[in-house]
């Protein structure tokens, strides 16, 4: 049972489905990784890309970021994101947005959804990368983010990926963190 461990919904419970292909990530990984980013936490705008149930980015607003944009390219996630978005009380705060990462064109609709929501802040100050493991796709989804203008000048790139494998950021991103948990890596990278 996948569960938000601080803030506002601690404790609530999370709708994970039976898909095997939405992979939570772990408490012990989720946990680590949030008191990581705990300063850099309230107030943010969160891009959670592959959001599968949901959970990093209701994590995030459970700790007090303001906004959160889920994306996913899956029929039964955007449910499960949806339902537990309604479980938190967060639909004032979230936006959901059915589409790849994979896909340049998916970034636009990101932009244009969140010129829609925020009058005074188009960016985001955090950016979620949870893709399926070793299939590339978390660079790809990088290589797409970094030739738009999504992040802020504070933004923040967190990669959770196969132990074994390792993202290119263009020189300006520095690789603020790096933990290994069993089979995962989470990098977390700043600008420099």
């Amino acid at each position: 049972m996948v569960k938000i461990s601080a803030g506002s919904c601690k404790g609530r419970a999370l709708v994970t489905g039976k898909d095997q292909r939405i992979r939570p990530t772990t408490g012990r990984v989720k946990e680590a990784l949030f008191s990581m980013l705990a300063p850099r936490i309230p107030q943010a705008n969160v891009l959670d890309l592959f959001s599968g149930s949901g959970s990093l980015g209701l994590e995030a607003l459970s700790r007090g970021a303001k906004t959160a944009c889920f994306v996913d390219n899956h029929r039964e996630s955007i449910a499960l994101i949806e339902e537990n978005i309604k479980r938190c009380g967060f639909s004032s705060q979230a936006t959901v947005i059915r589409g790849s990462a994979l896909q340049g064109k998916i970034y636009d609709i990101i932009a244009q959804q969140q010129r829609q929501n925020s009058s005074n802040n188009t960016g985001f100050n955090l950016v979620f990368l949870d893709p399926p493991y070793g299939k590339g796709m978390a660079q790809t989804a990088i290589n797409h983010l970094i030739a738009t203008d999504l992040l802020l000048a504070d933004g923040v790139i967190v990669t959770e990926e196969a132990n074994n494998v390792m993202v290119t950021l263009p020189d300006e991103w520095t690789l603020w963190q790096s933990r290994g948990y069993s089979d995962t890596r989470v990098n977390i990278w700043t600008r420099s």
